[in-house]
């Protein structure tokens, strides 16, 4: 394939290179990408992110930056007082792709979370409280496909990625400390999730 393969990481991966391209180079890529959390109650999250990848011929590797947003249901949202969780991500990971056939590829991302949360209601007089504050391994397992490339010596590319992600975070939400508010949750072990991703990226 004579076309480029940036990646979306999980969802949105790294590598923006052509499955049968021998020679080493350099790609980059930015996208948008969508969260579905595992874990109930749950809601959805949207992230962005920024790659740079390297061409090693029969595989790419890349760094991956993204900044997920993600909003977590309190457990009784019939409360006029019902909360949510406001959880940030700042997500970095080193990725591996390796192309399987034709505009498809496979992939792996593993590094660092930095999870920050806030604990907060309906009411504006309740104060926010900190929910979580964490420092987690994650992990990303996907599928991109580039359904528009091409190029000659700059190539480009549209990617969409699909995949699963995994942030143990391991914390404890504390309660809401005014009467009659609910609380979130009793703990939350993890923000593993499905991800989709949709990226544009360039390689030389």
């Amino acid at each position: 394939m004579k076309a480029l393969i940036p990646s979306l990481i999980l969802l949105a991966p790294i590598g923006a290179f052509a499955a049968d391209e021998a020679a080493l180079g350099l790609g980059f890529e930015v996208g948008t990408s969508y969260f579905l959390p595992s874990q109930k109650p749950a809601n959805k999250g949207m992230g962005n992110f920024f790659g740079v990848d390297l061409n090693l011929g029969s595989v790419t590797v890349g760094y991956y930056f993204e900044n997920l947003n993600i909003k977590l249901k309190s457990n009784d949202n019939a409360l006029v007082d019902a909360g949510q969780i406001d959880v940030a991500a700042n997500i970095n990971e080193l990725r591996f792709i390796k192309p399987i056939i034709k505009e498809v590829a496979i992939g792996l991302g593993v590094g660092m979370a930095d999870v920050k949360a806030k604990n907060t209601v309906a009411d504006a007089a309740i104060t926010k409280t900190t929910a979580f504050d964490s420092l987690a391994p994650v992990a990303d397992i996907f599928a991109r496909i580039t359904p528009i490339s091409g190029g000659d010596k700059v190539k480009a590319a549209v990617n969409v990625t699909l995949g699963y992600r995994f942030i143990a975070i391991n914390s404890t939400v504390p309660a809401n400390a005014t009467a009659g508010t609910t609380d979130f949750a009793d703990s939350i072990d993890n923000l593993n999730g499905f991800r989709v991703g949709l990226s544009v990226g360039i390689a030389f």
